[in-house]
Parts: structure tokens; sequence; C-alpha cells
């Protein structure tokens, strides 16, 4: 089972919206790589709450509820954050011990880099999985372009700061 919804900024996005311009090489080198990360938790990750401290979050970055524009440029226009909920069997330490990693996409759901590129497909997108037994995994991706690896690790230990501490 799964429900999915867009996160948005609480502020609404300027009309015409603003833009933000990137690095000439982080649109060249990067432009070909969505980042993807999944943490997992032995407690049940609320949802709506997640939701809450993420609008927050996107007050902050408003880059990442954006999307890609021509020029090099992400239009800061508020289109939004897709967070799904995904329903699972089993635990996440069943996962966690499997010989191999999960595969790609099975904890957060990576739209191509070049859509990406094309401001056709998100930023960033968000994916919490419940498992049966309790326990939760937390997938983000991110486009490179906008975060490298370190930044992007970065963006969710603030979020989950943000989270449980509200500020």
């Amino acid at each position: 089972r799964s429900t999915s919804t867009v996160i948005r900024s609480p502020d609404s996005a300027a009309s015409p919206p603003k833009l933000f311009k990137l690095l000439a090489a982080d649109t060249h080198l990067c432009d070909a790589i969505v980042l993807d990360s999944v943490w997992f938790f032995d407690k049940h990750l609320d949802a709506a709450s997640l939701q809450r401290s993420l609008q927050e979050l996107l007050r902050l970055y408003p880059a990442l509820a954006g999307r890609r524009a021509p020029g090099g440029m992400i239009a800061l226009n508020n289109a939004g954050v897709p967070f799904s909920v995904l329903e699972r069997t089993g635990s996440a330490r069943a996962v966690l011990a499997l010989p191999e990693e999960p595969q790609r996409g099975m904890f957060a759901e990576c739209h191509g880099p070049k859509s990406v590129a094309a401001g056709r497909s998100p930023i960033m997108t968000v994916r919490l999985t419940h498992f049966e037994d309790g326990t939760s995994a937390l997938g983000v991706a991110t486009s490179h372009a906008l975060l490298d690896g370190f930044s992007h690790c970065k963006l969710v230990q603030l979020w989950g700061i943000w989270h449980t501490t509200g500020c």
C-alpha cells in the first residue's frame, strides 16, 4: 500500500518565480547524477510530522521545492517535493541483514537525471517506508547539480534536527 503527496513551503512562490543560478560546473558535470540515500530507524516514523518539518525546511531552502529552468537555473516556483509513504512486509533489520545493498529505487524515488535537468521532474523526493514490525526507512533523492554528497547528507541531518527540536 502506498500514498503520495506533494510538500511545499508555506511561503508561496513569487509570480513570476525568482530564478536561482547554478554554477556552470554543477550543470555540466553533475546534471547526470541523482543522489539517493536511505536511513533505517528502529521505530515507526510519523509521516505527518515529517511532512510538517519538511515544509519548514523548504522555507529555508526553496530551491529544493523548485524545478530546473533553462540556462542553468532553478525556478523557485514552490512546485514541491513528492513525499510518498509505503507499507512493506518484513523489517528494516531483515533488509540490513541482506548480503547485498538494497536495489536502487527500493527506498527512494529516483527520477531520471535528464528529466530533472529538463525541469520535468522534481529536484528532491522523499519516500518513507513503514515495515510491519514497526521499523522505518527514510529515503531521500536530490539532484547532484544542487547538492553534492556531503551537502545531501548534511541536509537530511539538518532536517532531522529541525524535526526533533523544532528549530
